[in-house]
């Protein structure tokens, strides 16, 4: 009977896959041995396995194309504006983030991306030639470094899956099922071709708690290997202070994991550890447990202390403030050392905290985070999540889980981890999506694969997915850098031609302009200036601005299409002798802080009503581009 079954096992991969699905409730029931052959029949012809090397091909050409979308000014801010002003002597915008008393930003990992590229961009250029870098080698540069360490998540991924959906001890499979479903959904994720492409420390947020993760769950015996891996004390510190000094918010995604593994980790086989604590008294069960966490604590404290003192280290260098610091420790003054120390992560925390700082970001509701930001960064995942919680509180009673088996303490930990994790920021008013963007991990792993168990929520996610890629990669405030880009080539076209012509550069309504893109010189800044008023009042402040401008120069403009008009009334009221031309356009460019005015361009009364095709798309050429205008001498 057994050998006519398999006689008339399917061989059609969809067929065989739906077959796997039906069978997998239990991932240790007694059909392992059967689940494993159909596992070993999925070799790299898989059609999924294709598709996801595609999708991870795909990730990398998008840098070299580049996505003018512009998510965050973080993506700039707090990485690549920084960096090159200083490695290049370009003039930068330096945030308040980054003013020398209190920074906010630990220079690690920008100094470790960012330095490679430009070192090269350097040495290949020249000095002299270096004011004719392209913006594009600026701006593709660093995001393909980030873009290759993004890998790494799914690596990690990769891992956890393959202990999560392990059928036994004795599968030899590489690539499961499950596994491969997870994997897939994160590659198409449009997280993937925005967030991990862009220059975000959220993005490094991840990889660093994909690599606690795995290390942690690792650290314990499994199926795959009876024994710890070897020198976890160091790896688990190396993570926690870099993760920590990236992003202090690091603590909240690590807390739940870390405090796990200080509690039960021991080098003895996790399985004798959870049938002893069973076996034994709540006192003695809490005993063992302060025991191994102050004796793991013990382990971390030299290797994390080592790694904090070097991190703080490389901050005070950034900010020139070694040799004080050099000479307070030879004059033992103890204020004097904690003055010039900079200690990043702590300014953070102490800025943070106070609700009053906050606001000037925005404050949000409690349930924001949970409501808005979870579907937005993970849509249907989210909504899958939140499903499947809601089953677990109603059903626990009645269903009793079975115990004792790897894959449920490491579900447990997943769970765990995300759940606390979006209380945790919660708790503080200021919201942004790409904070939770961290939880992509623990969630892709629990329910990636669910996603296929119907191919209209497949079609769902992917068509979702590549509807928000092209919006955040090409369309949302795409026109900055863009416009930014074209500007640089006018700027290069001017210095190369040696005149003493100065030239204006203003920015207006739109996302804050990643000044290093344009190269200009700091040496040259007489010449070439720039005036920031993206966020100011438009058109006063261009107004106040304009008058100030000094005769026998070229202004540039850079303004969002609907604005278009109130630039004209302006200069019609206040200038009446100036006169400008459209020097170039770029579409689409989407910005929320104008909708008003784009929706007045877009559905304009006074005109028409029945529009051709071609008069459609020029209202929305005119209400979604950014502009660049060029003005007569002043």
């Amino acid at each position: 009977m057994a050998v006519k079954k398999r006689s008339k096992a399917p061989s059609n991969t969809a067929k065989d896959f739906g077959k796997f699905l039906s069978q997998t409730v239990n991932l240790n029931n007694s059909n392992g041995k059967q689940l494993q052959r159909n596992r070993n029949d999925n070799g790299i012809l898989n059609p999924k396995f294709i598709s996801l090397i595609i999708l991870w091909c795909i990730r990398l050409l998008v840098v070299f194309f580049p996505q003018y979308g512009y998510i965050q000014p973080d993506e700039f801010f707090q990485f690549t504006e920084p960096i090159a002003g200083d490695f290049f002597s370009f003039t930068n915008l330096r945030v308040w983030e980054f003013n020398g008393t209190a920074s906010l930003r630990n220079m690690f990992f920008p100094g470790l991306i960012s330095l490679p590229i430009f070192h090269l961009i350097k040495s290949t250029l020249g000095d002299e030639k270096l004011v004719n870098v392209s913006s594009y080698l600026l701006l593709v540069g660093p995001r393909f470094m980030i873009a290759i360490l993004s890998f790494v998540s799914d690596f990690c991924i990769y891992r956890l899956c393959r202990l999560l959906y392990s059928p036994g001890p004795n599968c030899k499979s590489l690539m499961t099922n499950k596994s491969l479903d997870c994997l897939l959904v994160h590659a198409s994720s449009y997280l993937a071709f925005t967030y991990y492409t862009h220059t975000f420390s959220n993005t490094i947020e991840t990889i660093l708690f994909g690599l606690l993760l795995m290390t942690i769950i690792e650290s314990f015996p499994n199926s795959f290997s009876n024994s710890p891996p070897q020198y976890i004390n160091i790896k688990l510190s190396l993570i926690l202070a870099f993760g920590f000094f990236n992003r202090p918010t690091f603590v909240v995604f690590s807390a739940i994991p870390v405090l796990y593994w200080l509690a039960c980790f021991q080098s003895n086989n996790h399985q004798k550890i959870a049938n002893k604590q069973s076996r034994s008294s709540w006192y003695c069960w809490s005993m063992n447990c302060f025991k191994n966490i102050v004796a793991n604590g013990l382990k971390l404290f030299t290797p994390f202390t080592l790694a904090t003192m070097f991190l703080i280290l490389v901050d005070t260098c950034y900010h020139h403030r070694l040799d004080d610091l050099l000479m307070a420790i030879s004059q033992m003054s103890i204020s004097k050392i904690s003055h010039n120390l900079v200690l990043t992560p702590i300014n953070f925390l102490v800025y943070n905290i106070q609700t009053n700082n906050l606001a000037n970001h925005g404050l949000h509701p409690f349930w924001f985070h949970a409501l808005v930001c979870m579907p937005w960064m993970f849509s249907l995942l989210a909504i899958i999540w939140y499903m499947d919680i809601v089953h677990k509180i109603v059903s626990y009673v009645w269903i009793q889980l079975p115990r004792n088996t790897i894959s449920n303490w490491m579900i447990a930990l997943l769970y765990t981890s995300s759940i606390v994790s979006l209380i945790g920021f919660s708790s503080r008013p200021h919201h942004e999506p790409r904070f939770l963007l961290p939880l992509i991990i623990p969630i892709v792993c629990l329910f990636g694969h669910r996603l296929f168990s119907f191919r209209s929520v497949a079609v769902v996610w992917f068509v979702s997915n590549l509807l928000l890629t092209i919006f955040y990669g090409h369309i949302h405030q795409a026109g900055v850098v863009a416009s930014i880009s074209h500007l640089q080539s006018k700027l290069n076209n001017s210095m190369s031609n040696d005149t003493n012509r100065s030239i204006h550069f203003m920015f207006a309504r739109q996302y804050l302009p990643p000044l290093h893109l344009l190269t200009i010189p700091k040496q040259k800044e007489e010449l070439f200036q720039v005036s920031d008023l993206a966020i100011l009042e438009f058109p006063s402040k261009f107004e106040q601005k304009f008058r100030s401008i000094r005769p026998n120069t070229d202004v540039y403009l850079s303004l969002p299409s609907c604005l278009s008009d109130q630039l004209k009334n302006s200069l019609e009221k206040n200038f009446p002798n100036i006169t400008m031309e459209l020097v170039y356009q770029h579409f689409p460019h989407f910005t929320s802080e104008d909708l008003e005015h784009s929706y007045n361009v877009l559905f304009d009364r006074k005109r028409d009503s029945l529009l051709s095709i071609g008069q459609l798309l020029a209202r929305l050429r005119g209400a979604f581009s950014m502009n660049v205008w060029k003005f007569a001498s002043v």
